[in-house]
């Protein structure tokens, strides 16, 4: 009898392991891509951040013009699999990037690059091999993407994205591919 507890206690013991990492993996990405979350990529840029680095630490966000026609056009199945497409391009180009979906039409990474000078240059290549057309069922949809850039600096990790997405509308609104957080322009000290 006591072996027969010892078991049942062992099966729930796993069962309540299973169901903890459920909810975490439920927490940290986005249930209509399987992308990690804002959540998540705060929690590593919060981590890149401690680490010693080579260079200075940035958020991108790219954010994926038209999407609210192009859903409208394919459904949002379909749609859901472009950004899935989309994150998992994003995270082949810069595999050590943590692409994450913040919004529902954008997508973060992290960029360790040298200077500002250089993670904007670095940011427009990236938007460059980004910018080819994505098939999904057999559609192929042609994708546009206008990319934001913050500096993570000495502030909160969900600061530095809230800035990344203010730079994707700046640079939306200058018509730019690319452009990066500023603060003199968005009233910010």
């Amino acid at each position: 009898e006591i072996g027969r507890l010892a078991a049942s206690f062992n099966t729930m013991a796993d069962e309540i392991r299973e169901r903890e990492r459920r909810i975490l993996h439920m927490a940290m990405h986005d249930s209509e891509t399987g992308l990690p979350n804002r959540r998540a990529l705060e929690q590593a840029l919060d981590q890149a951040g401690r680490a010693p680095a080579g260079g200075d630490i940035y958020v991108a966000v790219v954010g994926i013009e038209r999407f609210a026609h192009i859903r409208n056009a394919i459904g949002y199945r379909l749609a859901g699999d472009m950004v899935r497409k989309i994150g998992g391009r994003l995270q082949a180009t810069a595999p050590h990037g943590h692409a994450a979906r913040v919004s529902s039409e954008a997508l973060g990474l992290i960029l360790d690059s040298a200077d500002a000078d250089k993670a904007l240059v670095e940011a427009g290549q990236l938007l460059d091999l980004l910018q080819s057309p994505i098939s999904v069922e057999g559609e192929t949809i042609d994708v546009e993407l206008t990319l934001g850039l913050a500096p993570l600096e000495d502030q909160s990790s969900a600061l530095a994205v809230d800035r990344a997405n203010i730079a994707l509308d700046q640079a939306r609104a200058a018509r730019a591919k690319v452009a990066t957080f500023d603060a003199a322009a968005y009233g910010d000290p």
